[in-house]
C-alpha cells in the first residue's frame, strides 16, 4: 500500500513493520509461539540480538603483509586497473554527454 502512494523506503517500512509485530510472544501473529520450536527459535533470536560490547578489536588484526606479498601485490594492481578503467570510462561517458 506504501509503494501506491510512492513512499520511499517502503519495503523497508513494511519489513520493519511486520518483523516488530512478530517478535512479541503473546499475539496470535507471533512467530515465537509458546511451543518447543516457538521457544528453541526464541532462544535462538535472543542470542542474535544480544549486545555484545566490542573489546580486543585491535588485538585481531594482523597489519603484517610481508607474509602474503604477492597476493597484496596482486589485489593492489587489480585496484588500480579497475580504478584506471573505472575513470577512462566515466571520462568517455562525460565526453559524450551520456552521464
Amino acid at each position: 500500500m506504501l509503494m501506491l502512494y510512492r513512499v520511499k523506503g517502503a519495503i523497508i517500512i513494511g519489513i520493519l513493520l511486520v518483523s516488530i509485530i512478530s517478535w512479541p510472544r503473546s499475539t496470535p501473529v507471533t512467530y515465537f509461539p509458546h511451543t518447543e520450536v516457538g521457544d528453541s527459535a526464541f532462544n535462538f533470536f535472543k542470542k542474535v540480538v544480544t549486545f555484545h560490547p566490542i573489546k580486543r578489536i585491535l588485538a585481531v588484526q594482523k597489519w603484517d603483509v610481508s607474509g602474503h606479498g604477492g597476493q597484496f601485490g596482486l589485489a593492489f594492481i587489480t585496484f588500480l586497473y579497475v580504478d584506471i578503467l573505472d575513470c577512462k570510462l566515466f571520462s568517455l561517458l562525460d565526453l559524450q554527454s551520456i552521464t
